[in-house]
C-alpha cells in the first residue's frame, strides 16, 4: 500500500511541474494517464490538479468482482498449482486476499460516490473472462471522459 501511495505521489509531482511529461501508458491504443487514486483524498487532490492545469477530465474504472467468486477462485487457482508441483506465493491465500478486499473497501470503495457524482464512473463486469474484460475496457476508453457539463451522450 505505501508502494501506490509513493506512486501516486510521484505522478501528482509530475502532473503539477510539467503536466505535459506526464507518464503515460497504452491500453489499446489509448494513451492515458496512470494515475490511480485510491483514498478520497487522493482522488480529491487529482481533480483540483487537473482543473488547475486545465486538463481534461479523466475516467474511472470499476471492476465489479464477487468476493465469494474470487475466494473460490483462489482456492481452485492453489489447488491446480500444487497438482503441477509449484508453489504458490507467499502471499496467495484467502487471508492476504481477504485483507486486500477489506482494504479497497475501507479506503477505496469511498471514491465511488465521488466520481458517479462526476458521472465519471465506468463499471465493468470484473468476474468475465479476460477478453471480455479487455473488450469492455476498451469500449469505455473509446467513449472517453464525460464532457464539462456531467452529461455524457451514452449515459442517461
Amino acid at each position: 500500500q505505501g508502494d501506490a501511495v509513493a506512486r501516486f505521489e510521484l505522478a501528482a509531482k509530475a502532473l503539477r511541474e510539467e503536466p505535459e511529461h506526464v507518464a503515460c501508458g497504452t491500453v489499446h491504443g489509448h494513451r492515458e494517464h496512470e494515475m490511480v487514486c485510491r483514498t478520497v483524498a487522493q482522488a480529491e487532490a487529482l481533480d483540483r490538479m487537473l482543473k488547475e492545469k486545465n486538463r481534461a477530465a479523466c475516467i474511472v474504472i470499476e471492476l465489479k468482482v464477487d468476493e465469494v467468486a474470487l475466494v473460490n477462485r483462489l482456492h481452485t487457482r492453489i489447488a491446480e498449482m500444487k497438482a503441477r508441483g509449484e508453489q504458490p506465493r507467499s502471499d496467495d491465500n484467502e487471508e492476504t486476499l481477504r485483507k486486500r478486499l477489506q482494504v479497497y473497501r475501507d479506503q477505496t470503495a469511498p471514491i465511488i460516490p465521488h466520481y458517479e457524482k462526476k458521472r465519471a464512473l465506468r463499471s465493468v463486469d470484473g468476474m468475465a473472462d479476460i477478453e471480455d474484460v479487455a473488450a469492455q475496457i476498451e469500449a469505455v476508453l473509446k467513449d472517453g471522459p464525460p464532457p464539462e457539463n456531467g452529461h455524457h451522450p451514452h449515459l442517461k
